[in-house]
């Protein structure tokens, strides 16, 4: 009987409340987006150059672009409808990724995953084949265009998954920016444009807390779903609901489906398992808001829980360790998107003949500059200068 007993439920530390949509259009910005989904009615076939003798960026990004003008110019053609939701998407002051009456769920990835890679990759190409051609001012305004449309969904992404999607557009974004600061076709003006549009990444804009909130939110509507017996989500599970037998996993092993049901409540009580699953992402959350955010110890933490489960809500303790995501990548990669944002806009106000000082978080201290050069870089996660995992504009970190 012990074993049954559930505890009381306890008041969630993380509400709906706390990753509110954006105050202003946020419907109208939702809409908009969904246009770019697999059933938005865009039909985009782009044939993507990927040619380039520029190693150092795993997206083949053209450092040739003139080689490969024809099929750059083909390509952002190709993109012209979805192009033309990016600019709609640009005139709200912020991008919903859910209504304000729903709760955020993983649809909204694939909607992003569907077209916005390949029409973020069609723009970075055209934004240098421009500058190359001696027409920077065209493909900058487009590069300017899409960066400013990721800064202004980046604060609101409420998914891990969303998340990482917009800070690998922002992190490419950086790419062009330089490369056509660095090119001899590129104006005092163009610099200007560029510099105006391509600020530091504010905190908020780089943070995990907000999708991890989301995660958590997700995880626990999942819980209950899985405790009431939802056919389509308790098939990992022991099923001991009275759902429809066609629908039921277990229908055609009523041995296991009756053991299911003595067992069932001594391994899964509804108010433990959501508490553990609460605590655990609330280190998670509270880790991914410092600045730099940590990870390891966090993680060493929740995979303790699971090593050595009681057998009273064994589901409740070992749930943790598999639905919270992976996220010490994600922690470096956006961390090294803000580095990388950073060191961008310290460069390009170098090149306007202004002073940027802006303070690495590795060391706290200001960004090393390499006086022979100007350059500006950042010791990376050991703290310390000329190793192996230094910032710098024109090598992707590791």
């Amino acid at each position: 009987v012990y074993l049954a007993i559930d505890e009381p439920a306890s008041k969630p530390i993380y509400t709906r409340a706390d990753i509110p949509p954006p105050p202003k259009d946020a419907e109208a910005s939702y809409k908009t987006m969904m246009v770019l989904g697999k059933d938005g009615g865009l039909e985009l076939k782009v044939d993507m150059p990927y040619a380039s003798t520029n190693s150092g960026y795993p997206t083949g990004f053209p450092s040739n672009a003139l080689d490969h003008a024809d099929a750059i110019e083909r390509a952002w053609n190709d993109v012209g409808k979805g192009w033309e939701a990016i600019e709609k998407l640009d005139s709200y002051d912020a991008i919903a990724e859910f209504l304000p009456e729903t709760m955020p769920d993983f649809e909204t990835t694939y909607i992003l995953i569907f077209h916005l890679r390949d029409i973020a990759r069609a723009c970075l190409r055209y934004a240098v084949l421009k500058t190359e051609q001696g027409k920077s001012d065209d493909g900058v305004r487009a590069l300017c265009r899409l960066h400013s449309v990721t800064r202004k969904a980046l604060p609101h992404c409420s998914t891990l998954s969303s998340k990482m999607i917009w800070l690998a557009i922002a992190r490419g974004n950086t790419q062009p920016a330089y490369h056509i600061a660095e090119s001899r076709q590129c104006t005092p003006e163009t610099v200007r444009m560029l510099s105006v549009s391509f600020t530091p990444l504010k905190a908020e804009e780089t943070s995990l807390r907000r999708p991890m909130i989301g995660e958590l939110l997700m995880g626990t509507m999942i819980v209950q779903k899985l405790h009431s017996g939802d056919p389509g989500l308790f098939s990992a599970f022991v099923s001991w609901s009275d759902a429809e037998e066609a629908h039921n996993p277990l229908a055609k092993r009523p041995l296991l489906r009756v053991a299911s049901y003595v067992v069932g409540p001594f391994l899964f009580n509804l108010n433990g398992t959501i508490r553990e699953h609460e605590e655990a992402f609330d280190s998670v959350i509270r880790g991914v808001s410092r600045e730099p955010p940590t990870a390891g110890a966090i993680e060493e933490s929740i995979e303790a829980r699971v090593r050595n489960p009681n057998f009273k809500n064994m589901v409740g303790q070992v749930l943790p360790a598999i639905a919270i995501p992976t996220f010490s990548r994600s922690i470096e990669h956006a961390w090294k998107t803000k580095v990388l944002s950073d060191l961008l806009a310290i460069e390009l106000h170098r090149r306007t003949g202004e002073k940027l000082v802006l303070t690495d978080a590795y060391t706290g201290k200001p960004y090393f500059v390499d006086d022979a050069i100007g350059m500006a870089s950042s010791v990376g996660p050991d703290g310390k200068p000329s190793t192996a995992d230094d910032i710098k504009l024109g090598e992707w970190p590791h």
